[in-house]
């Protein structure tokens, strides 16, 4: 091979490593990690109300009622919405109501669960103690394993917890649970 040919080479290498980085880096995910999924557009409507704070959550209020009817209920939820709007404007007519829309992409943010990581304890006096040692052995084993956003305890599923007492009347406490951001 020339050394224009091992140029090129290296270059379409070093793109496709870039397509593939930027394509992870695209996915929409919290800060923590997690995936987040959105649905299409939904619209709710509010009617006729005085006060527009009133037909402000008429609207958002209708537009639970349709991302649920559309997609479920885990979709409902205005405060996990993304690209959130609502534009009101005042009707014509002896009172002067207002009538509002609100639209936004329902979302919903998915666990993402690694392997199942086991841990122990050191000895204490207390259960208490014992059982806060391992879920710290089991943080750092986590973290260390799949990294340091699966190193907490309470993102966690399938979780146990065995304490024993051992001859001197001390605690040691063993967990396990499968790691997730």
């Amino acid at each position: 091979m020339t050394s224009m040919t091992l140029k090129f080479v290296a270059t379409k290498a070093t793109l496709a490593a870039a397509l593939v980085v930027a394509s992870f880096a695209s996915l929409p995910t919290t800060e923590a990690g997690a995936k987040t999924l959105t649905k299409p557009l939904v619209n709710g409507y509010s009617k006729g109300y005085v006060k527009k704070s009133k037909a402000k959550n008429s609207a958002v209020y209708n537009w639970g009622l349709e991302a649920a009817a559309l997609h479920g209920v885990k979709w409902a939820k205005w405060g996990k919405a993304k690209g959130k709007s609502i534009k009101c404007r005042q009707l014509n007519g002896p009172n002067k109501a207002f009538r509002c829309r609100a639209s936004a992409k329902p979302a919903m943010v998915v666990k993402i669960c690694k392997g199942r990581v086991n841990a122990k304890g050191k000895f204490w006096p207390t259960g208490k103690k014992a059982l806060e040692s391992a879920r710290y052995n089991w943080g750092l084993k986590a973290a260390a394993s799949f990294g340091a956003n699966y190193g907490k305890w309470g993102k966690s599923t399938s979780r146990g917890a065995k304490c024993v007492r051992g001859n001197k009347g001390l605690v040691q406490c063993r967990v396990t649970a499968k790691a997730c951001i």
